[in-house]
């Protein structure tokens, strides 16, 4: 054994074979750079030496060689430490989110160095501190939240903070549909996509069954045979939304000689009211005529004149088909309603109370009013359980909204229903609706609204509604105004319990006073009379307005009308003069009249963002002719569709557009129009 002296103070034993390199190499030391570490590891080691107790004679204590080889590695541990100790690494926050089912979001932080992560998630609820980057959350609804990460590390005395809003869209806006119509004389049909979804449809795909496929919005399709077809519609939203729709269609062959007209009557029997007789009035040149009936009841028939029982009184809608070979194939439907009120006097009606004692008990009372007393009754409380009483009291598992009814008979053919929603709460409305309002430094229209309704952990569902049309179902939310005004938003909050309360305050929207802005209005035309109302944005009773409507024609006022002699491009200039400035604005205005089919124009949304929809009416097909067209008159896109007879819906890509005011001209064979939108 070989002794090196280290210090004056204490010594270290090492191994005969010690070498550099093996120390080097071991994990251990690679592991530690922190300088408070380094400075535990000495003191551990003059702990070690200055306080040990043990004899020198190693031969006596084999477990102090043990310890002094230990101590040689930590001595080392130190040595190899020292040339790290002026390294530093800066802290920055910042985070990659991801949303998954239910409205759970997992945030990743990007900075690995950081020790602790305290994040705020924007819905009210409790901030979070974790000691790695990576986190999940569970939001209540979709929408905006505004997110805040604060990132530290004691050691390195480094700390960041980021904030990033979020957004949570409602996979469940998107609601597929669409209609079919025949086109006379052919094996050919229009669809008609009546899709729903609240952020516009981005992408439609259509399947017609016979192997073809289609990505127009309302495409027309030639089918090679007739048959039974079926058709799916796949539409996806703008904010990532999907929904699926399928359908029937039987294709038949119209253009050969199918001579047939079904039709039918019916009426009561005059023992049994739910018995009715059908009589067959169908008129066919082909005698080999087969006849299928849908009684409207999942019940059918293949009888010329049949009579069918129904079970119970009713509206049903009663189809006749009928069949003279593959290829010539019509139907009749009707609605037939099945009444046995003449006989049935009964009027079936309850109230209901809570039980003083459990809130989760019922008591109902039972109004029916009959004439028979052969009275028999029937309770569904909603919760899948029934009852026979007359007047029964019901016990509720948990607190809810349920829907109640009660069936009165009377023999077979007397029978009445009277349902009704009935709320079981076990406690107050726990909750307290307000909001709080900022105004964004950046932008006048932007104003943040911060939902500080309490307490937190009871709501259940927020609503906006922001005075000027638009609304939202985010917590917290940020809306930008397209105009200036005084406007009241409304905040309802849905509580736990199902009781709702609602609060309501006024935001005041204005640009900066100063001469700049004070000439600035807006317009707003009417198509069929050529009447234009305009408004200025700056309302002072001091001030002077001077209108120029760049047709000759001048006239003051803080909002005039003015009627055009005939539509085109006019330059309006308003003058307004006060005691601290005159100032004159002047904006280029459309005025035209509508084409005579194109009456119903509807632009959607407005403000918009990404696209914006056009939905026109078009009394017979044709080309429809699309202009985009910047508030100066300038062309910004052209487009060409193909409409059909009724509702069309065109969606146009505007996410490349500056904010500002745009035109939308509509041309079609009869005439044009011209409809105007915000880009937000």
């Amino acid at each position: 054994m070989r002794i090196f002296r280290v210090t004056t103070r204490f010594f270290i034993f090492l191994p005969k074979n010690f070498s550099g390199d093996f120390f080097s190499s071991q994990p251990f030391f690679k592991s530690h750079r922190n300088l408070t570490q380094t400075n535990y590891y000495v003191t551990t080691i003059l702990t070690e030496i200055h306080g040990r107790s043990e004899p020198h004679d190693i031969n006596q204590k084999p477990t102090l060689m043990l310890r002094l080889n230990r101590l040689t590695f930590l001595l080392l541990a130190c040595y190899f430490h020292f040339p790290g100790l002026a390294q530093t690494t800066s802290c920055t926050a910042d985070f990659n989110y991801s949303a998954g089912n239910n409205n759970v979001v997992t945030f990743l932080s990007k900075d690995t160095f950081a020790t602790t992560h305290r994040w705020v998630f924007g819905d009210g609820s409790a901030a979070l501190v974790t000691t790695n980057g990576l986190t999940t959350h569970q939001y209540l609804q979709p929408g905006k939240y505004e997110v805040k990460q604060y990132i530290e590390n004691h050691n390195a005395n480094c700390r960041d903070s980021v904030v990033k809003i979020i957004i949570l869209t409602d996979t469940s806006q998107c609601q597929a549909a669409f209609a079919i119509q025949k086109i006379p004389g052919t094996m050919s049909y229009q669809f008609s996509n009546t899709s729903l979804s609240s952020s516009g449809i981005k992408e439609s795909n259509w399947t017609f069954g016979d192997g073809s496929k289609s990505g127009d919005f309302n495409p027309a399709h030639s089918y090679p045979s007739p048959g039974n077809y079926s058709i799916c519609l796949n539409i996806t939203g703008n904010n990532g939304c999907k929904s699926s729709y399928c359908g029937q269609l039987q294709v038949i062959d119209s253009s050969g000689s199918c001579n047939i007209l079904p039709q039918f009557q019916s009426f009561k029997d005059s023992l049994n009211c739910k018995k009715i007789h059908f009589i067959n009035q169908s008129f066919a040149a082909n005698s080999n005529i087969h006849f299928t009936w849908n009684f409207g009841d999942s019940t059918t028939s293949h009888d010329i004149n049949p009579s069918h029982i129904y079970n119970h009184p009713g509206k049903y809608y009663v189809c006749l088909v009928s069949e003279a070979g593959s290829n010539c194939r019509k139907e009749y439907c009707d609605s037939v309603m099945v009444k046995c009120d003449a006989d049935c006097n009964i009027t079936a009606a309850y109230s209901y109370n809570k039980d003083s004692a459990d809130c989760k008990k019922i008591r109902f009372t039972n109004l029916s009013i009959s004439t028979s007393s052969n009275i028999h009754f029937t309770w569904n409380f909603g919760d899948g359980t029934t009852s026979h009483d007359i007047n029964p009291v019901h016990n509720y598992n948990a607190a809810g909204k349920y829907y109640v009814c009660l069936v009165s008979e009377a023999g077979s053919n007397c029978r009445k229903e009277y349902c009704d929603s009935v709320v079981v709460i076990c406690s107050t409305c726990n909750i307290i609706t307000r909001f709080e309002k900022r105004h964004d430094p950046t932008s006048w229209t932007i104003v943040h609204f911060s939902n500080v309704s309490s307490p937190v952990n009871n709501v259940w569902r927020t609503y906006w509604s922001y005075g000027d049309g638009d609304s939202s179902r985010d917590y917290n939310s940020i809306h930008k105004y397209a105009t200036q005004g005084t406007y009241n938003v409304c905040l309802k909050v849905i509580s736990l319990n199902g009781c709702v309360r609602e609060y309501c305050d006024t935001v005041n929207v204005f640009k900066p006073d100063s001469c700049s802005n004070k000439a600035n209005f807006i317009y707003d035309s009417s198509s069929t009379n050529l009447l234009a109302n305009f408004q200025a944005l700056y309302q002072n009773n001091i001030a002077r307005y001077e209108w120029d409507f760049g047709d000759g024609i001048a006239g003051p006022g803080k909002n005039p009308s003015h009627v055009y002699s005939k539509p085109g491009r006019y330059h309006v200039c308003l003058t307004v003069k006060d005691d601290q400035c005159s100032v004159t604005h002047c904006e280029f205005i459309i005025i035209a009249k509508s084409a005579n089919d194109s009456g119903r124009i509807m632009i959607s949304p407005n403000p918009a963002v990404n696209t914006v929809s056009v939905n026109i009416t078009l009394s017979s097909p044709g080309q429809v002719s699309i202009r985009l067209l910047a508030g100066n008159g300038a062309v910004q896109s052209v487009y060409s569709k193909s409409g059909f007879a009724g509702n069309n819906r065109f969606t146009l890509p505007i996410d490349k557009l500056s904010q500002g005011l745009y035109f939308i001209e509509i041309r079609t064979s009869t005439g044009i129009s011209f409809k105007r939108f915000i880009k937000g």
